[in-house]
């Protein structure tokens, strides 16, 4: 793999319009693109956006990124180069669910908080 400089682009939005935009901008560089980012609350639609678009896409756990001792300044700068540099080094493991897991996840996470809701609920 190529040891390019790592290019930063910014905060991206979230739209679809957004997402396209920035498809585009990225293939108008080049055409051997790798997308990593951390899993997070949103789930993992833009994963399945870009992926659907061509792009290789990795997804993974924030608690499997290697990091250094004493390292415990975060940014969404350095996240993202630590990402890049362990996406080159071949450090990350990919966790993306299927679809019917996600649902799943979903389910079960709407469901414990329902269940807390009436438990508070019922101690008022």
């Amino acid at each position: 793999m190529g040891a390019r400089e790592i290019e930063l682009l910014g905060r991206v939005g979230t739209t679809q319009s957004e997402i396209d935009r920035l498809c585009k901008r990225l293939q108008s560089k080049t055409q051997c693109i790798r997308i990593v980012y951390e899993a997070g609350p949103c789930g993992y639609g833009l994963y399945r956006q870009l992926t659907h678009k061509g792009f290789d896409c990795m997804v993974c756990a924030p608690s499997l990124i290697p990091s250094k001792p004493g390292d415990r300044v975060k940014t969404d700068q350095r996240d993202a180069v630590k990402l890049v540099r362990a996406l080159r080094a071949e450090d990350l493991s990919a966790v993306v669910p299927s679809v019917e897991d996600e649902a799943f996840r979903d389910l079960s996470r709407m469901w414990v908080s329902a269940k807390d809701d009436l438990s508070e609920h019922d101690s008022n």
